[in-house]
């Protein structure tokens, strides 16, 4: 398997807008598709497409890799996610 190399975008960035950070935020959450659209007032098939396209903008593979580069990139404030050791 050949390891992709995606050029990430610095922190700041207008890459994502504030809604796609978002819905990030909820991914990072633990929140479903479901829970997504119920909290945004959106069919679930809706909250799936939002971040399928957020996927697609930052070339990652599923909500998890999402969460982890949007951490790594600074696009979310990893503050609040930090384990305790």
């Amino acid at each position: 398997m050949t390891a992709r190399v995606i050029a990430l975008p610095r922190p700041g960035s207008t890459l994502l807008t504030d809604a796609d950070r978002g819905l990030i935020r909820m991914l990072a959450d633990g929140m479903s598709a479901a829970e997504i659209g119920r909290r945004l007032y959106i069919s679930e098939r809706v909250a799936q497409r939002r971040v399928q396209a957020i996927l697609d903008k930052t070339g990652t593979r599923n909500a998890t890799h999402l969460v982890a580069t949007a951490l790594r990139c600074g696009w979310l404030d990893g503050s609040a996610y930090e384990v305790a050791a």
